[in-house]
């Protein structure tokens, strides 16, 4: 009997110790999401700040003209959330931007998922995934309804309402930069996560970019914020394994207010009254020097008192 117990303990933290392992391989990487309503003008407003950068630098395929070595798109994105939407900042540096009309959505964009169910393990979302797609042609084209925005395969109501949500939800600003461009926008939350919001609350979140190198209208490289491992890769979106996590966090206590500084006593009134001269100090005159006249006067006498006696013996 003790040996069976003995064996089922072992199998029992076996299968801990590979619960736990299979998670942290699957949420390798974590950053904060700091509460904050930004304006969506492609402007980084301090909120952002207070979040964690994700750097998105990570290969995580090759297709097309590119191959290996060639310089590609990198750069870091921060979000912020409230009680209705979260908030992306992306800000790449691209040197080789589109510069045409697209008709293939695998060209230079932004491409993220979000599973508020936090799933943590390979299979299907549940109902409060989304994917966002927004087509980064915009920057050149500077036209906000350039974008598109999948939320296929999440088999949910909320997709439908997503998508049929006015231009004024769906908020969004791009600006070209020398190097690249910045893309700002919003995302709106339907009910059931709008519930979810809190400060403490974690969920599954990974974001990619596409960079077209050549402008064929063409997707060469797939840039990541995560990175893969032998169990879990992170090019394709549709699996909730690739999620790494968000969490929130409170918007930050401001430095409580300096002291003001004290107020001087008042000065006190002036009985000549605030027209009359200011009268300056008294000057006491020095005092007479009655030593130095002493000695003078005593030799004057003695030298009179010597041409008496000089004279007195000449005669």
């Amino acid at each position: 009997m003790r040996k069976l117990i003995s064996f089922l303990m072992i199998i029992v933290l076996l299968v801990s110790v590979f619960t736990f392992s299979a998670q942290a391989v699957l949420r390798q990487k974590k950053a904060s999401v700091s509460y904050g309503t930004p304006t969506v003008d492609g402007v980084m407003d301090d909120c952002y700040n207070n979040s964690d950068p994700l750097v998105i630098e990570y290969v995580a395929s090759i297709a097309n003209n590119a191959e290996e070595g060639m310089e590609y798109a990198t750069g870091k994105a921060w979000l912020c959330w409230d009680e209705n939407a979260l908030y992306i900042y992306l800000d790449m540096v691209d040197k080789t931007p589109v510069t045409q009309p697209l008709d293939n959505p695998s060209s230079d964009a932004f491409e993220l998922v979000i599973d508020f169910d936090n799933v943590m393990d390979d299979g299907a979302y549940g109902d409060n995934g989304l994917f966002v797609k927004t087509l980064a042609y915009a920057k050149t084209v500077g036209s906000p309804e350039m974008e598109i925005d999948w939320v296929e395969n999440f088999g949910s109501d909320h997709q439908y309402w997503f998508i049929d949500q006015p231009e004024s939800e769906h908020q969004i600003a791009c600006v070209i930069k020398p190097d690249g461009y910045i893309i700002e926008r919003r995302i709106p939350l339907w009910g059931a996560v709008k519930a979810m919001l809190k400060p403490g609350f974690a969920f599954g979140f990974q974001i990619w970019i596409l960079d077209d190198i050549d402008d064929n209208n063409q997707r060469d490289f797939k840039l990541v914020w995560g990175e893969p491992t032998d169990d879990v890769g992170v090019g394709s979106w549709n699996d909730p394994a690739v999620c790494d996590e968000l969490i929130l966090t409170a918007a930050p206590t401001p430095p409580p207010a300096a002291d003001p500084d004290p107020i001087p006593d008042p000065i006190p009134d002036d009985p000549g009254g605030s027209d009359a001269a200011v009268q300056p100090p008294a000057v006491t005159p020095p005092a007479p020097q009655t030593g130095d006249a002493s000695i003078l006067f005593g030799l004057i006498s003695l030298i009179g008192a010597g041409g008496i006696t000089f004279f007195r013996k000449r005669k």
